[in-house]
């Protein structure tokens, strides 16, 4: 018996969620999975490093930043009117303070998770440099993120 990740549902977990709570069952669910696959049970006591080894796949956690990355820079590289674009550069322009509308006030409250902050988080730079970076004309899927990061 075999566990398989539907890439497409990942796909969309990586884009539209926040994984702060839940990274620690995916990762779970992930080591389940490659222990089921190569046949380990509970009881033969190997770890999970050696398990991570001997199959040789990326953390989850890591595959999902990655295809965060790539949606980023696919949004970024859209045409200007697109309504993807214009939102992300949006929220481009609101992390670096640069707000359109000046009587807008934060809510209330403990400032949530957003999905640019995660980018910002994963990949080290600004927003502002993410954005430039992910803006080079014919940039692969992750060419401007290893751009940021031999720098």
């Amino acid at each position: 018996m075999a566990c398989v990740i539907d890439s497409h549902s990942l796909l969309v977990i990586s884009i539209t969620n926040k994984l702060n709570e839940d990274s620690h069952r995916l990762q779970a669910f992930h080591m389940t999975c490659q222990r089921r696959i190569l046949g380990v049970r509970w009881n033969d006591f190997v770890t999970n490093r050696a398990v991570a080894d001997s199959t040789n796949l990326p953390s989850i956690l890591s595959t999902i930043a990655a295809r965060r990355h790539s949606f980023f820079g696919h949004i970024r590289r859209l045409s200007a009117n697109t309504p993807a674009h214009k939102a992300l550069k949006l929220a481009v322009d609101s992390r670096f303070g640069d707000i359109s509308h000046q009587d807008w006030n934060r809510p209330a409250g403990r400032p949530r998770t957003t999905w640019m902050s995660q980018i910002v988080q994963n990949t080290g730079l600004t927003a502002a440099d993410a954005w430039a970076l992910a803006d080079v004309e014919g940039a692969t899927t992750h060419s401007w993120l290893r751009a940021a990061v031999s720098e």
